[in-house]
């Protein structure tokens, strides 16, 4: 014997429905925050290590695309999984975007080294708060939380930048402290948003 609906079990049936992909739209911007979370440290820990062991620029550069490959793959990953759904916003994003994204991600890297060379951690800190505010304003997949969250920790980074800029650190301890606050605030965003959902 087949099972009927009512109008008013379908409407919640549908409602649910949707409640389960928009968790899971947060859980993936989170997860995926989290990832680029880690990967900035990998890619300024990496950058600042091998700047301050006086390693050859062109093995700098490889020392952090590796960081940043990682990251876009993994990014890939999150998104392909949770394109199971079958919602657009899910489908992953083409190569060619990922291929640009590197090269966007190189040429800003290689601009800071060679062209700015900045003394301390808070050039990097203010271009990694830009970037998350840029990801909140023009992010296609983002939801409304996803972008409000991305905002916050925007301005959170923007502001420890300026914040750190005012105190007097040795090198060492300001390169800590900024590469710890723009993997922990990305990351710990990414995991509220990762649990809320």
């Amino acid at each position: 014997m087949s099972e009927t609906f009512t109008p008013m079990q379908a409407a919640k049936t549908f409602a649910e429905a949707r409640r389960w992909e928009d968790s899971l739209v947060r859980r993936t911007e989170g997860l995926t925050w989290m990832v680029w979370g880690m990967v900035t440290a990998g890619i300024f820990g990496t950058l600042g290590l091998l700047v301050f062991l006086e390693i050859p620029p062109v093995l700098v550069v490889a020392g952090w695309s590796v960081w940043a490959m990682a990251g876009l793959a993994l990014t890939f990953v999150i998104w392909r999984t949770a394109a199971l759904l079958g919602r657009n916003e899910f489908r992953p994003i083409g190569w060619k975007v990922y291929v640009t994204k590197v090269l966007v991600l190189a040429s800003v890297v290689l601009f800071l080294h060679f062209v700015v060379r900045p003394e301390s951690i808070i050039v990097p800190m203010l271009l990694v708060g830009i970037i998350w505010g840029t990801v909140a304003l023009f992010g296609r997949r983002l939801s409304l939380a996803g972008r409000i969250v991305s905002l916050v920790s925007s301005l959170v980074i923007l502001g420890m930048a300026i914040a750190l800029d005012s105190v007097v650190l040795p090198m060492t301890q300001a390169m800590f402290v900024g590469v710890s606050l723009m993997a922990g605030i990305p990351f710990l965003a990414g995991l509220y948003q990762a649990l809320r959902g």
